[in-house]
């Protein structure tokens, strides 16, 4: 299997993301990203390289 990861930052903020149907799009402190119900591959994939602050 091939995955794909990208990674970037933003200065966006939770009063910026606009979504008028679906999931709600909510930003996770980085220290607490690891503590949420996860898809297997992604907790595998930010498991291996994302260290937290």
């Amino acid at each position: 299997m091939t995955v794909h990861v990208f990674h970037g930052t933003t200065r966006a903020c939770q009063e910026d993301v606009v979504l008028g149907e679906g999931r709600a799009v909510v930003f996770v402190p980085r220290d607490e990203v690891l503590d949420r119900e996860l898809a297997v591959t992604s907790a595998l994939v930010l498991s291996l390289g994302f260290k937290g602050a």
